[in-house]
């Protein structure tokens, strides 16, 4: 049987005692059913996960000491950046959820001419949080090590000049557009430098913001000649640039 696995904030070493937040240990104990003596691996995003045993359990509190721990190599190579106009409803948690399982390092959720979830102050702060769970969840699932980074939603325009300018230029840029004269699998990419993927949102990106975007160093591709939803085609391509420079064979 599968040992579960589950993302804490805390630093793990091993030998010493981990102490689960109250969330992990309702969700340790009411929906794993585990129980003292039971085996559970731990990670915090650093890129080690830990065997853990539990040895302590009540309504609130899971105590585990840490037996061994791992460093193991499930992490892309490839520097994935996606910067997604963010979509409405559960299609923006479904993206999270599997840029997380194809290994991107950063997300940036952008507000679009077209996008038309409205978010600010506390409400922007809350979604991000809870896009971070989403991510969190989807990383203890696939077995990743290291957590996506979820960025402040933001502007679009204002994200690709301040972007720009603290790459240096170093970034590959892609942007989708189903009569691009070039394809994803055409495009002059180098696989050892990172890869920005800028996808719209419902409608997709407006032309202005194509002219922006390929302004600064994003190139537009096609990946076929049919138009797809804007959640299908993040997994696509990032599917096949992973495939293409990456771990997925």
């Amino acid at each position: 049987m599968r040992i579960p696995r589950c993302y804490i904030d805390s630093p793990l070493k091993t030998g010493e005692q981990a102490i689960l937040p109250e969330d992990v240990a309702r969700h340790v104990r009411t929906v794993l059913r585990k129980g003292a003596g039971d085996q559970i691996i731990l990670f915090n995003g650093s890129g080690i996960e830990c065997l853990a045993r539990i040895d302590q359990l009540d309504k609130k509190l899971i105590q585990a000491t840490i037996e061994s721990s791992s460093a193991p190599n499930v992490e892309s190579s490839l520097q994935l950046h996606l910067a997604q106009g963010i979509a409405k409803g559960e299609r923006m948690d479904w993206i999270i959820q599997k840029a997380t399982e194809l290994g991107v390092r950063t997300i940036t959720p952008l507000f679009t001419e077209r996008t038309v979830v409205k978010l600010s102050g506390a409400r922007a702060d809350k979604r991000r949080e809870h896009w971070r769970q989403v991510a969190i969840s989807a990383a203890e699932q696939c077995g990743r090590v290291v957590l996506p980074v979820i960025e402040q939603p933001t502007a679009l325009g204002n994200w690709i000049k301040g972007f720009s300018e603290r790459s240096g230029g170093g970034h590959q840029g892609i942007i989708l557009h189903p009569k691009a004269e070039q394809s994803l699998r055409t495009l002059p990419l180098q696989a050892e430098r990172p890869l920005v993927l800028l996808i719209g949102p419902e409608g997709g990106l407006s032309p202005a913001e194509r002219d922006l975007a390929s302004a600064h160093q994003f190139h537009m591709a096609r990946m076929g000649p049919r138009v797809l939803r804007t959640e299908t085609a993040t997994l696509t391509a990032l599917s096949l640039l992973q495939g293409q420079f990456g771990d997925l064979i």
